[in-house]
């Protein structure tokens, strides 16, 4: 409110010069009054739209938005049928509070997730694409369920980066943290790589975008505006029909560096659905061997956790 009064004082002092007296001075003032509070009522309700927040529980959704929609619905009604000033000044208070106080789930502690780009990559791949990393560098291609180097978890490093939540990325099927060049300009390479030890790895930031996707950027050296981002490198390219390339750097958090942080469970379900729960016979011909499989190909005498396990040449969901 206080930025709005300032405002509409320095309109009003810059244009006195032009009050003509052909109204009152008071509807002259309220005139400028009116549309500065429009303008930054239109600015808030765009702001808020363009967050576009889903309800769920991955990493990028939010727990609940009924103040949110609340708060859209108020502001739109106001601007379709004009309001007064005050309540104008109250509805773009109310949208700002509400996008401020959207809850934002984070990744757990010790779970496994695919860290999958959020461009369009089904439009020309017809495949989902993730971060995964081969010979001590991290790259782009098509998502792994099968590989280990394909799944992410997420540490704490223990302290707030930039005023928020920051994380090593710990590779599980290597066991490194992934790490950035340092952001000067001694730097030779942008390219992401991995390293042994997490005191040697850069400490990210996650920085919500719209529709439950992210950024992952470098919290280092007050990088606050989430500037070099993860970011697929030549992502509309590729050899022939398969699509890859490495993860670099990236200096903005728009729709290039976009990612969706997908849960390894959820991601693994869902490449398993449409799987028939029927018995799998060997080139042979002969019943499939018996006993329980993880989705690696791994045997295991019982499942530990809930999930999905080949038993007995059958798909399975076991829940505990």
């Amino acid at each position: 409110a206080m930025d709005i009064s300032q405002e509409v004082f320095l309109k009003a002092y810059r244009s006195l010069a032009n009050f003509d007296e052909r109204s009152a001075f008071s509807t002259w003032l309220y005139r400028i009054t009116h549309n500065t509070c429009i303008t930054a009522t239109v600015a808030a309700y765009n702001a808020a739209v363009a967050k576009a927040p889903v309800v769920g529980v991955e990493v990028g959704q939010v727990t609940n938005i009924a103040e949110y929609d609340a708060a859209v619905a108020a502001a739109a009604g106001l601007l379709a049928n004009g309001g007064e000033p005050e309540a104008l000044l109250a509805a773009t208070a109310a949208l700002e509070a509400s996008v401020a106080g959207l809850q934002y789930n984070y990744p757990a502690e010790g779970e496994n997730y695919f860290i999958q780009s959020a461009l369009p990559w089904k439009n020309k791949y017809d495949s989902e694409m993730d971060v995964f990393v081969h010979n001590d560098m991290a790259y782009w291609s098509y998502v792994n369920i099968k590989n280990l180097n394909h799944q992410w978890q997420f540490v704490d490093c223990g302290e707030l980066k930039n005023g928020m939540p920051a994380y090593y990325l710990l590779n599980v099927g290597t066991g490194l943290y992934l790490t950035t060049p340092r952001l000067d300009e001694e730097a030779e390479s942008n390219q992401l790589y991995v390293v042994k030890d997490a005191a040697e790895a850069a400490p990210f930031n996650i920085h919500f975008l719209s529709e439950g996707k992210v950024a992952i950027a470098d919290s280092r050296e007050g990088n606050a505006d989430g500037s070099w981002a993860l970011h697929p490198h030549n992502h509309h390219s590729g050899t022939g029909d398969y699509a890859h390339g490495y993860m670099m750097t990236y200096s903005k958090t728009d729709a290039a560096s976009a990612m969706r942080i997908v849960a390894a469970e959820k991601v693994i379900a869902e490449f398993m659905t449409g799987i028939e729960d029927v018995e799998v016979a060997d080139q042979q011909g002969a019943p499939a061997v018996k006993g329980i499989y993880d989705l690696f190909g791994r045997r295991i005498e019982t499942p530990a956790a809930t999930g999905i396990y080949i038993v007995d040449g059958k798909k399975m969901v076991i829940k505990k």
